[in-house]
């Protein structure tokens, strides 16, 4: 090797780089634990190896690999022949209030397979799932009810993270009726019910997610909880003075954004507002914020993340004036604008 190849940082960032090549070897370890439900059998007195071969009936040598895999990955460790899950494991666990072992199962199924044909969706411009799956993401789930319940309670862990500080960055107490369009199974619309104890909340999702408002998240405020069932490119109904649209944008191409948000405008009056929240992709192509979550929505869905012009030029041709950008944490923006 001649001596002029070698840089300070030559062996830093070769070894760097190689670790990106494989870096699906992490994930693929995490997605293997979870399927076999191994975090599930592990109490916290911790277990032997060999009655967790017993349990599971299977290799005992795979199962040391997988093991010393997961401690390497800090989910589990191993004291006195005995294995324990880690702080960090405990979230992969089913009964965790944060349980994240949905999301293992849903990014390394179909969202895996969609991200091995990338490359078609970068030189078409469009997403591959439906060339793989045979019809779009959002129809196929429909369409697969134990695939739409584990992405309902994937984006539930997350939305249960995310949304609790929203209602305290920003005084939404003006506000006497809001609809979540699209909103899952209503933890953010939890959290605005307990932090304004007189406003009225209003869904309109699917029938499945309505379902797991009703009958859990939202249960216990039914009096001042409305449900609609319904597609929001077809009608969102005319019943509050404020919409809110979290993480629904990002899905869709500009094209189908302006129907939602033309759907926004017709459901509101002048100077009612439409609250967004989004991750806010910067104008700066070196700053990593939501560079590879863009490429995934892409390959995925066909959606995109967007820059502030992009919501403003989109916000602003379909009716409605941007007020302000507030930060809610490190990935996430909440957009809020009036309608003209």
């Amino acid at each position: 090797m001649k001596d002029e190849i070698i840089t300070d940082n030559f062996f830093e960032l070769f070894d760097e780089l190689s670790a990106s090549l494989v870096s699906f070897w992490k994930s693929q370890t995490i997605y293997a634990a979870v399927k076999l439900g191994l975090f599930d059998k592990i109490g916290s007195e911790g277990i032997k190896l060999q009655n967790l071969v017993d349990n599971f009936k299977i290799d005992k040598d795979g199962l040391q690999r997988l093991v010393r895999a997961l401690c390497s990955l800090d989910l589990l460790k191993v004291q006195k022949e005995k294995i324990f899950i880690t702080k960090k494991g405990e979230f992969l666990r089913e009964d965790n209030e944060f349980s994240l072992s949905a999301a293992a199962i849903m990014w390394n199924e179909e969202h895996y397979h969609a991200w091995s044909n990338a490359t078609l969706a970068i030189k078409n411009g469009s997403e591959v799932f439906s060339s793989i799956y045979g019809e779009p993401f959002f129809t196929w789930l429909e369409k697969n009810k134990y695939k739409a319940e584990l992405y309902q309670k994937a984006i539930s862990t997350y939305a249960k993270k995310d949304y609790f500080r929203i209602p305290k960055i920003h005084d939404f107490s003006k506000h006497k009726r809001i609809l979540d369009v699209g909103g899952g199974s209503g933890f953010f619309l939890k959290y605005m019910l307990e932090e304004y104890p007189e406003i009225k909340v209003m869904l309109l999702d699917t029938e499945k997610s309505i379902e797991i408002a009703q009958q859990d998240i939202l249960k216990i405020y039914d009096e001042r909880c409305t449900f609609f069932t319904g597609n929001f490119f077809e009608k969102i109904p005319k019943v509050a003075d404020a919409i809110f649209l979290f993480r629904i944008l990002h899905d869709w191409n500009d094209e189908l954004v302006v129907k939602i948000l033309r759907k926004c405008y017709d459901a509101l009056v002048q100077n009612q507002h439409l609250y967004i929240v989004e991750l806010i992709l910067p104008d700066d192509y070196n700053n990593p914020h939501g560079a590879l979550l863009n490429l995934n929505m892409l390959t995925v869905t066909g959606g995109k993340e967007r820059t502030r012009n992009d919501f403003k030029t989109l916000l602003e041709e379909n009716g409605f004036q941007i007020d302000e950008f507030k930060q809610i944490d490190e990935l996430n923006s909440l957009i809020i604008s009036t309608r003209k």
